[in-house]
């Protein structure tokens, strides 16, 4: 399982001169829109990365493993 947690750090990359307490109170803000689209997006790039997966992956994996 993979989780991701967004904080207000990740908004300070972005933009450097804001203060801690303004990354925070952005992320607050738009922190549940974020959450849902990147569980939307996940999907999308999860069954890419499957996809890739099986493309790339030996043959005898899906046995290698049952």
């Amino acid at each position: 399982m993979s989780t991701i947690k967004w904080l207000g750090e990740d908004i300070k990359g972005y933009r450097p001169d804001w203060t801690d307490d303004q990354c925070d109170y952005v992320m607050d803000e738009i922190g549940t829109v974020l959450s849902e689209l990147s569980i939307e997006y996940g999907h999308e790039i999860l069954e890419q990365l499957i996809s890739a997966f099986e493309r790339d992956a030996e043959d005898d994996w899906w046995d290698a493993i049952k």
